[in-house]
């Protein structure tokens, strides 16, 4: 009889863990954003969120039945195509249409997670990716966001996305006028789930004490962004200042969604602690960098994108530094 080697290559997963508990969890975790999300904006979000979930589970499954990869087992889900299609979907505006959303799980479920080889292999995070894609190629069909509660049984903008609608206005609203009630619960223009920060919150809190996220680098990122925040106001010319001005941003700008949701990720992120830290300092310093000179959702998800590049390298030299000094350690104990 023959045995089939099975091969799981995810090099930055080391927990016993199942992948179908901590996507499951994952998916979990981003329940109340999809809800909030379909509450404030209405039926055209459900159709985006089903769609693009349901999109990236099908072309995921398509490309592994047509190249029939050695090592997968095809009778095995772990719900990451799920999971990527949901974050993905809450970072679109509501006004954006059919086409723009499947340009995006398109090029996020084939070139950056199946030409690496699928779920657990891919080095990129595919949601992120996906939505800087659009991003790049269409700007002006990310320009379709709604006010809350405004037109629950609009779907005019799945067809024709930002001119679908005469509620769909340009840009978000203005969140240095908003109460902080109002960031918290997301009741103003933004995307579809980056908006409410409780929920936000609470689902890294939950997905934090699951186990299902690694929470160093998150906390480096929000802590490093929370340090350099002069320089982001000096960048963005703020009219308000002191802590109110650092409370907006970080419950406006949707730092707190790719900390919670993109940066504990245990596929495209270093493992060990120090990489985790060094990670999430690296990604707050290239956001810094960039925000106020290329549109907002470019500084936020560039960084992640260049730090899922460097993750590898992060992780060995980190790892590498801590085994010299422990070397260190055991020679001068030796010596005395």
């Amino acid at each position: 009889m023959s045995h089939k080697k099975r091969s799981y290559q995810a090099p930055f997963i080391h927990t016993v863990m199942t992948a179908p508990y901590i996507y499951l969890t994952h998916i979990a975790a981003l329940l109340p954003c999809v809800v909030t999300g379909i509450i404030f904006y209405g039926i055209s979000t459900l159709v985006l969120i089903v769609l693009c979930a349901g999109s990236f589970m099908i072309l995921d499954y398509a490309f592994g039945r047509m190249v029939r990869r050695d090592g997968i087992d095809r009778n095995y889900t772990d719900f990451s195509s799920i999971e990527a299609g949901v974050i993905y979907a809450l970072m679109l505006p509501p006004g954006t249409s059919v086409i723009v959303a499947l340009t995006g799980v398109l090029f996020g479920s084939f070139v950056v997670k199946q030409f690496f080889g699928g779920s657990g292999n891919n080095i990129l995070n595919p949601a992120c990716v996906a939505r800087l894609c659009i991003e790049l190629l269409f700007p002006t069909g990310m320009a379709g966001y709604k006010t809350p509660m405004s037109s629950w049984f609009d779907v005019s903008t799945l067809v024709r996305g930002a001119a679908g609608s005469p509620d769909v206005i340009v840009s978000r609203d203005d969140t240095s006028v908003l109460y902080f009630v109002e960031l918290l619960t997301g009741n103003y223009a933004g995307a579809i789930g980056m908006t409410c920060a409780l929920l936000i919150i609470g689902a890294g809190v939950y997905q934090a004490l699951k186990g299902t996220i690694r929470i160093y680098a998150p906390l480096a990122y929000l802590m490093t962004l929370a340090l350099l925040f002069p320089i982001i106001s000096a960048n963005l010319d703020l009219q308000i200042t002191g802590f109110r001005s650092l409370g907006v941003f970080i419950l406006s700008s949707g730092c707190l969604y790719v900390a919670c949701y993109m940066l504990g990720d245990f596929t495209t992120m270093p493992s060990r602690i120090w990489g985790g830290i060094v990670a999430g300092v690296m990604c707050a310093v290239m956001t810094t960098i960039l925000y106020g000179r290329v549109p907002d959702t470019c500084a936020l998800l560039a960084p992640v994108m260049a730090t899922n590049f460097m993750a590898f390298e992060i992780d060995f030299f980190t790892k590498t530094i801590a085994r010299r000094g422990k070397s260190r350690q055991r020679e001068v104990e030796y010596r005395g």
